[in-house]
């Protein structure tokens, strides 16, 4: 994932240690300052993947000189399959 600098027009990269699978087909949405990331499918696998990960900028470092940007979180979010 990019972030792009609009005041350098430099692409800087978000560098975190988990991130979800690679997929193609997924939703993308964000509710407060989480961002989630759904569903999805992999290619050329065809696996099927109904998982949600989100992610929080909360931490990320954007005053540095580096084109890594560290500080992204993601986390799977662990549903019970038992609730209602």
């Amino acid at each position: 994932m990019y972030a792009l600098d609009t005041k350098k027009w430099i692409w800087r990269r978000f560098f975190s240690l988990e991130w979800p699978p690679a997929r193609i087909h997924a939703a993308f949405c964000h509710v407060g300052r989480k961002k989630f990331f759904i569903a999805g499918t992999s290619y050329p696998e065809n696996l099927l993947f109904n998982d949600i990960w989100y992610c929080t900028f909360d931490n990320v470092l954007w005053k540095t000189n580096s084109l890594d940007l560290p500080g992204l979180s993601w986390n799977k979010l662990i549903l019970d399959p038992t609730s209602p």
